[in-house]
């Protein structure tokens, strides 16, 4: 029993010395001088790196990093260290970019929103033996002169 004891203690001694040690969960986070985005920057740490919690006011940590004392927005940190990504492509020599689809430009996609071709920016898809512009031309062509606007503006009971 007492062996258990002394093997469980040290462990149970790193658990609560870490109580207070928080994690960078994001890529960069800036250490400020206030709680405040806008306020100086007293370091900026990487994803991984300790802190060691002073208090908390709102969503705001007070932290200690490196003998620097400062504040770090609660979004940035966690009390678990963040993940590690893997990938067991990881020294296969593939390049992933040859087989991924490529995204199309946004001046493709909007393009396609719009209706008109690849190859043709200026027509229209609808274009293709549907639309007819004869009688398009022929409407503005058309002049309509005072009085008839007149006339049929009476007849049609518009006025």
């Amino acid at each position: 029993m007492r062996k258990f004891i002394w093997i469980l203690l040290p462990v149970a001694l790193s658990v609560l010395a870490d109580g207070n040690n928080l994690y960078v969960q994001s890529k960069r986070a800036k250490l400020q001088a206030a709680a405040s985005f806008k306020s100086a920057t007293v370091a900026t740490l990487e994803k991984g790196d300790v802190v060691q919690l002073l208090k908390t006011e709102g969503q705001w940590h007070m932290v200690n990093y490196q003998g620097k004392d400062g504040w770090i927005a609660h979004l940035l940190v966690s009390d678990k260290q963040p993940l590690q990504k893997f990938t067991l492509l990881e020294g296969e020599g593939k390049s992933l970019s040859d087989n991924a689809r490529r995204r199309a430009s946004s001046n493709t996609s909007t393009a396609a929103a719009r209706g008109l071709r690849a190859d043709d920016s200026r027509n229209r898809a609808s274009d293709i033996g549907v639309a007819d512009y004869r009688a398009l031309k022929a409407m503005e062509a058309s002049q309509v002169n005072e009085s008839e606007i007149t006339q049929f503006m009476s007849q049609g009971g518009l006025q």
